[in-house]
């Protein structure tokens, strides 16, 4: 716990983390995974196939599988064969130019990292009140580079 007591320190001071610091965050973060809660689908997936259901109303999923489900039929950011053990190694932060920005989500003191490949960027939001990951995504070129990133 000592790394998100580090993030919440960093959230509330804003004092820049130095070298030791980012590479404990980003290592904390590359462990981390998704609250094991149940999730409603949204309701633009319903309708849709799930490893082999019928998506409805009321329809729950792990979060990292709704973080995944998200991924591949609404942003279409990761391939429909993609499978949860690939989304979770594919959002690790263990490339050398990954980036952390501590920050806030709402009130929830937060570490966004990102990671830059050659045509898209890979982003993370870690929660270091709850010790979960809350979000994970990419952003394409063609939409990163609108956005300013680069």
């Amino acid at each position: 716990m000592f790394v998100n007591q580090l993030i919440i320190d960093l959230a509330q001071t804003a004092r820049p983390m130095n070298p030791r610091e980012k590479a404990e965050i980003l290592h904390h973060v590359s462990l981390a995974s998704f609250a094991p809660d149940l999730l409603e689908v949204d309701e633009s997936l319903w309708g849709g196939f799930w490893q082999g259901d019928v998506i409805s109303p009321g329809y729950c999923l792990p979060a990292v599988e709704l973080h995944l489900l998200r991924a591949m039929r609404l942003d279409k950011s990761w391939p429909e064969t993609t499978t949860v053990a690939q989304f979770l190694a594919d959002l690790r932060p263990d490339k050398p130019n990954a980036q952390v920005e501590i920050t806030w989500a709402g009130e929830q003191p937060c570490a966004v990292v990102t990671t830059v490949a050659d045509d898209y960027m890979t982003v993370v939001r870690y929660n270091a009140l709850t010790g979960y990951l809350e979000a994970g995504y990419r952003l394409y070129n063609r939409h990163y580079t609108d956005l300013g990133f680069l």
